[in-house]
């Protein structure tokens, strides 16, 4: 049977994923703050 090696991936590409995940959960922070009226309209878009 043949093996399938693990595929290698570079350290940007993980940097990229935490980077990623970070965003989403500020993202989502955001919307919260924004929907109970604890971030104003003008700062949430600038």
């Amino acid at each position: 049977m043949v093996s399938i090696p693990a595929r290698q991936t570079s350290k940007a590409a993980g940097w990229s994923r935490r980077t990623a995940a970070f965003s989403l959960v500020l993202l989502l922070t955001v919307f919260v703050g924004h929907r109970f009226d604890l971030v104003e309209t003008p700062v949430f878009l600038w």
